[in-house]
């Protein structure tokens, strides 16, 4: 015995030289990946969920040490693992120094590592399959300051709370959908429908899909796209240009709901508003002392502005802003062109009329033919639709198993009793299966190019359905245009207006960052160097361009606020109502010129008709694998696999709560993953307006700015709703227990909706760059600016539609527990005596 342990023991000495060795000689592809990671970490932000860095380094670290080829790390390895990691500890608040890259490198190439990526497609692990192996914890426990960049202190208690409510929500989801096929509440079209993120269509519409009809718009869409006239382009922007104003001036009211001069006078203190301290604000070597100086100046500043009415007064401005708008609008159009009838003018409105006859002929039946198309290729897409039967289900038919897993979870099990019914929920297997080879056949139609497509051609024929229009009210309603009293352009007028809108816009942004970093730093005394990383675009917005006091100097000075309501704005204002008078629809005729517009821009395209053809091609292969769910689903409800789920009928009830609240939580998430993007896009934003001020044309200004408006507000929004994320999640207190999880939840309610409207954002960067290549301004940052932001597309930040479900989940999770709890002891016991009924019914009777 002792020979053999000796001999065990200098085995084991060898095989560690020997990995030490094998160590040092990584494959140059991986010392590759590595410098890929640590080439970036010129730049690391402390706040811990989002910088590129962090992200990648803690995996690969571990990856690393399960890739050594032993259950043991050698220990040389182990201590070049801890000189950097002691290094790490001690970096300053904004910057790896280059000597802790290259000592990462080093650990890395000890430890010979793969890339683990997650597969996107994949469902996420299940809390055992996530907890981490011995080897892990020996690796990443202790604090190291790469897991303090890449987590805050808080952020591993939101991950176990997000997890265990998911894995809840999905097990409830499972066993409720169950019952839901046995007792045909639920039916099959309708759980394949929420599985596979149909959204609104039918089955019925995939497997009677005709790619003919298809085709045969397509060619008709092309065809008309060619045959517009192009003289009557102009006068079809005009008619859009007048529909649009009439829209805006009935949001906007009229000139008297603009504040008077007295309240414009509110304003006049911020011209000596002193604000130096934090438009000038940087942070110092103690991170604590530069936070409670912020503190302190943030609180000043807001005590002085709360003396005088000046932010009720810059919010009661909105009024002044669309009136801005539209004035601006007015100037930048050619609306004043169909004011004189003539020769020039009657031949270019007959020539209107032929163009939207032609659209008349393209109308098509109520039956949608791309939408089905478009719903597919979007499919993929998660939390896409508001689930009726499956909401915990977030990432559709890839839950079903993975809810099985859940089940056999420990912690899941202890929360509500021991709770198991794995083995139950398999029965979905073959389900999930079937979907992910149609959910295969469909995936040569998800790229870009298609989806955009799709997008545009189910558009068009949308507003091919929609046109009403009839010549006669076309020549009436113009005629009723024509009768109104233009008013005279008069540039400094319409100069004066955007000046003013734009000065209070940028003022008030600054207030309302001001009062932000107030309310975030107030009581906040934990990580000083995490907190002021955060409020790092706060800073930014301040300190970019004129301070606060310049901008009222620039505004106030000379205008005295006359100009609101002198003539020349009254003339506007009667020119505005007069639109607005016109009985005509104007959107019956606005609607064909805009769809003349669109229809025009096909001709462009060099892949529509190969983007449609494909997608067309994925939908067609769709029949036979939905019939083979079909049969599927009914095999389950056959099956004697999940009888036992059965007595968990009342578990229904908590299924939309606790889905609605994983959905919540999952949204949250998202957020904290692109928070990098959405603080870039905040404070960076304003590059937009720098590079529209230097192009020379301002209707190519306008042509920016209308899609671009409004970005101040919304920058103002996304920093409120940060702040709330990140209060909510700096106040949760680690817990196991799920009675804890109700107040936790409730207090998440209340974050809003936040709306990025992408599309007109990136719209407006597109004609933008239209311009820079137009007037060869050379501005390369812009496209940095798309690239970045681009991501945000996809990102919601509604949560309001939540509220109802998390303000509830106390009474939600208690009452989950006593239902989990009741049936389990009796159905415990009968899968331990399956065939042996009279001790089945003994047990019973001793249960009661």
């Amino acid at each position: 015995m002792s020979i053999k342990l000796h001999f065990l023991f200098f085995m084991g000495l060898a095989m560690a030289s020997s990995r030490d060795a094998a160590s040092s000689s990584l494959p140059k592809s991986i010392i590759k990946k590595i410098d890929s990671v640590t080439d970036h970490a010129d730049y690391v932000s402390i706040d811990p969920h989002y910088s590129s860095l962090t992200k990648q380094i803690p995996n690969k670290i571990k990856g690393s040490t399960e890739d050594v080829g032993s259950s043991h790390l050698s220990s040389d390895i182990i201590n070049r693992y801890r000189s950097f990691k002691e290094s790490a500890d001690n970096v300053g608040p904004s910057r790896l120094s280059t000597d802790i890259i290259h000592r990462y490198r080093s650990f890395k190439e000890s430890a010979n590592t793969t890339n683990h990526q997650t597969d996107p497609n994949h469902p996420p692990p299940t809390l055992h399959e996530s907890m981490p192996s011995r080897r892990k914890r020996s690796i990443s426990t202790n604090l190291s300051a790469l897991s303090r960049l890449r987590r805050s202190s808080n952020d591993a208690t939101f991950s176990t709370l997000q997890s265990h409510i998911s894995a809840l929500a999905r097990v409830v989801t499972g066993v409720s959908l169950y019952n839901g096929l046995i007792d045909k509440s639920i039916s099959s079209d309708q759980a394949i429908t929420e599985l596979m993120n149909l959204g609104s269509i039918q089955l019925k519409d995939l497997e009677t899909f005709d790619n003919k009809k298809v085709d045969e718009f397509v060619k008709k869409l092309k065809k008309t796209s060619t045959e517009m006239n192009t003289k009557a382009e102009e006068s079809e922007q005009q008619i859009v240009d007048l529909h649009t104003m009439k829209v805006l001036w009935s949001e906007s009211g009229d000139l008297k709901t603009i504040p008077d001069k007295s309240r414009f006078d509110d304003l006049k203190f911020l011209k000596t508003l002193d604000l130096k301290v934090l438009e000038e604000f940087k942070v110092g070597t103690d991170s604590q002392k530069s936070l409670e100086s912020l503190r302190s100046a943030a609180k000043s500043a807001v005590d002085a502005i709360g003396k005088t009415n000046a932010l009720k007064t810059l919010k009661d401005m909105m009024s002044v802003h669309r009136f801005a708008q539209l004035v601006d609008y007015y100037f930048n159009s050619e609306v004043v062109n169909l004011r004189y009838p003539g020769v020039i003018l009657s031949a270019n409105i007959l020539l209107v009329k032929e163009d939207f006859k032609e659209l008349q002929e393209l109308a098509v039946k109520p039956d949608s033919v791309f939408l089905t198309m478009k719903e597919i290729v979007s499919s993929s897409a998660k939390n896409k639709n508001a689930r009726q039967h499956t909401s915990g289900f977030i990432n559709g038919y890839n839950d079903l198993m993975q809810a099985s897993k859940d089940s056999g979870d420990s912690w899941l099990q202890k929360a509500l009793g021991s709770f198991v019914v794995a083995d139950e929920l398999s029965v979905f297997k073959e389900v999930e299966k079937e979907m992910k080879s149609l959910d295969n056949v469909w995936n040569s139609a998800r790229n870009d190019n298609i989806k955009r497509s799709l997008h545009q051609a189910e558009q068009l024929e949308t507003n091919t359905k929609t046109i009403k229009y009839e010549s006669n009210s076309f020549d009436t309603m113009l005629s009723s245009f024509q009768n109104c009293q233009f008013p005279l352009h008069v540039e400094s007028f319409k100069n004066d207006w955007v000046k003013l809108s734009n000065g209070l816009k940028k003022v008030n942004r600054k207030i309302e960052t001001v009062y932000s970093i107030s309310r975030f730093t107030e009581g906040r005394n934990g990580n000083a160097s995490e907190t002021l990383n955060y409020l790092k675009p706060h800073l930014q917005t301040l300190n970019h361009g004129q301070k606060v006091n310049e901008i009222a100097k620039g505004m106030m000075s000379g205008t005295d606020y006359h100009y609101l309501t002198n003539s020349i704005a009254t003339d506007h204002e009667k020119f505005f109502n007069c639109l607005n008078d016109i009985k005509e629809d104007s959107n019956g005729f606005s609607a064909p010129a805009q769809l003349a517009l669109d229809i025009r821009q096909l001709k462009n395209s060099t892949t529509f008709e190969t983007d449609i053809a494909t997608a067309s091609s994925a939908v067609t292969g769709s029949s036979k694998h939905i019939s083979t769910i079909r049969s599927k689903i009914e095999e389950i409800t056959k099956s004697e696999t999940g009888k036992k789920l059965v007595e968990f009928k009342e578990l229904v009830k908590f299924s939309k709560p606790l889905g609605d609240s994983s959905e919540a939580l999952s949204r949250v998430q998202k957020v904290l993953e692109r928070k990098k993007e959405l603080l870039y896009f905040v404070e960076n934003g304003h590059l937009v307006e720098d590079v529209v001020e230097l192009i020379p044309v301002s209707l190519a200004q306008f042509g920016v700015r209308k899609n671009w408006y409004g970005f101040d507000e919304l920058s103002s929004k996304i920093l409120n709703q940060l702040d709330k994320i990140q209060k909510w999640i700096d106040g949760l207190v680690k817990s196991e227990e799920l009675d804890s999880y109700g107040s936790a939840l409730e207090k998440l309610s209340g974050l809003g909706d936040v709306d990025l409207e992408m599309n007109r954002r990136l719209a407006a960067i597109d004609f933008l760059q239209q311009q820079i290549i137009r007037f060869n301004l050379q501005r390369p940052e812009i496209v940095k600016f798309k690239e970045t932001i681009s991501p945000l597309e996809s990102l919601n930040l509604e949560f309001s539609k939540f509220d109802a479900s998390l303000s509830t989940m106390s009474s939600t999770l208690t009452g989950l527990k006593n239902v989990g709890e009741k049936p389990v002891k009796s159905t415990t016991m009968a899968a331990g005596l399956i065939g042996e009924e009279k001790k089945l019914t003994a047990r019973k009777d001793t249960v009661k």
